[in-house]
């Protein structure tokens, strides 16, 4: 009877006899909700039971439609034996979650969140209240059953304080943690994952979650927080999204060089690079990794910082699969010669130098090296692709110690007689035309030109 209802919520005296109401007791069969119910025939003796049952049965009517009056709920909310039987019974609590005015009411009585806790059907109907999500996060209780139904973690991510309250809690801490769903959302929120982040407890379970690092590596904040705590760094270090990331900060680089793992993706970030250099631990580690090497070879920048550092080249120059990718990229190459000590150790490798005499910047710089050229000149097959460029016969002829060393070698001297242009040069040295005297094709060639020369004259 919503007419009556209406009127009837005007009346204080009212609301607090339905507030007398007993749900648990049960009406007579003999009761019919038809008939009109006066408040007289109660004091009949004859119409007790009929009226007692109509009160009991309109009651339960009438909460849902007083519902829908401010004033009521002002009431009621203020009697803790209402609330104690109301939240008992489903359907009312599905229809008062519908209502933000009883909602706000309801959610100042301790009693009332205390009893809606323990129903998982009204936790799941006032998850979509944000603000009885604010006052229910104020009970420990509540948040423990809260932390299962995912769009009450949505809601109550967006609360600071609840967040702030949940953090020091290590027990829902550690439910929240097991529940994916609940890492998802709050790994969006900045302010929690600063927060969760100072609490020791906190990082220690989450980094035992593989599915929560992956989600956290996506949020720049959050890793720059984490970063601080060597023991999350150590287990971030095998998610390839993770250190991506954190190779922006110059102090998980310290303490990401020690896995390997993190190495071969730090090596396509050319900031960690860079920075990685200076590290003399570093050089060392990544040194002994020879897919790390492979890497870094084919980033410029790189290899134009490991250039500098002496330790890195001493180390780099013992590992051959190093040498030989290091060889392909000019700019290397033209910066490690530069270096004595790269060059002198890089004279050891046969494979290098093969590679390094196609490469003409490289002959160039290497022929004003003396060194260089002495420990060339004893390995044949550098002097057998050596006499095959010719830019290199004109820039080593005029290097006096060159011609001296190649002279009393007899098999470089076969190959670079084959050569006229080189021939041309060398003629002019007088200890290399006595060892060229001992090759037919040589003497051939001057006869020819010993020849020529009267006729013309």
């Amino acid at each position: 009877m919503p007419r009556v209802t209406a009127v009837l919520a005007n009346v204080p005296r009212v609301t607090a006899v339905l507030a007398t109401c007993r749900v648990s007791q049960r009406c007579s069969p003999t009761c019919r909700v038809s008939q009109p119910y006066s408040p007289r025939a109660a004091c009949h003796s004859g119409a007790r039971q009929r009226a007692t049952c109509h009160s009991r049965t309109a009651t339960c009517r009438v909460t849902a439609v007083l519902a829908n009056v401010p004033r009521v709920t002002a009431v009621l909310a203020n009697m803790p034996r209402v609330t104690a039987v109301l939240a008992n019974v489903p359907r009312v609590t599905a229809v008062l979650a519908n209502m933000p005015r009883v909602t706000a009411v309801l959610a100042n009585v301790p009693r009332v969140t205390a009893v809606l806790a323990n129903m998982p059907r009204a936790t799941a109907v006032l998850a979509n209240m944000p603000r009885v999500t604010a006052v229910l996060a104020n009970v420990p209780r509540v948040t423990a059953v809260l932390a299962n139904v995912p769009r009450v973690t949505a809601v109550l991510a967006n609360v600071p304080r609840v967040s702030a309250m949940l953090a020091n809690v290590p027990r829902v801490t550690a439910v929240l943690a097991n529940v994916p769903r609940v890492t998802a959302v709050l790994a969006n929120v900045p302010r929690v994952a600063a927060v969760l982040a100072n609490v020791p407890r906190v990082t220690a379970v989450l980094a035992n979650v593989p599915r929560v690092t992956a989600v956290l590596a996506n949020v720049p904040r959050v890793t720059a927080v984490l970063a601080n705590v060597p023991r999350v760094t150590t287990v971030l270090a095998n998610v390839p999204r993770v250190t991506a990331m954190l190779a922006n900060v110059p102090r998980v680089t310290a303490v990401l060089a020690n896995v390997p793992r993190v190495t071969a993706v730090l090596a396509n970030v050319p900031r960690v690079s860079a920075m990685l250099a200076n590290v003399p631990r570093v050089t060392a580690v990544l040194a002994n990794v020879p897919r790390v090497t492979a890497v870094l070879a084919n980033v410029p920048r790189v290899a134009a910082v490991l250039a500098n550092v002496p330790r890195v080249t001493a180390v780099l120059a013992n590992v051959p699969r190093v040498t030989a990718v290091l060889a392909n990229v000019p700019r290397v190459t033209a910066v490690l010669a530069n270096v004595p000590r790269v060059t002198a150790v890089l004279a050891n490798m046969p494979r290098v130098t093969a590679v390094l005499a196609n490469v003409p910047r490289v002959t160039a710089v290497l022929a004003n090296m003396p060194r260089v050229t002495a420990v060339l000149a004893n390995v044949p097959r550098v002097t057998a692709v050596l006499a095959n460029m010719p830019r290199v016969t004109a820039v080593l002829a005029n290097v006096p110690r060159v011609t001296a060393v190649l002279a009393n070698m007899p098999r470089a001297t076969a190959v670079l007689a084959n050569m006229p242009r080189v021939t041309a040069v060398l003629a002019n040295v007088p200890r290399v035309t006595a060892v060229l005297a001992n090759v037919p094709r040589v003497t051939a060639t001057r006869a020819l030109g010993s020849a020529a020369a009267p006729g013309t004259s």
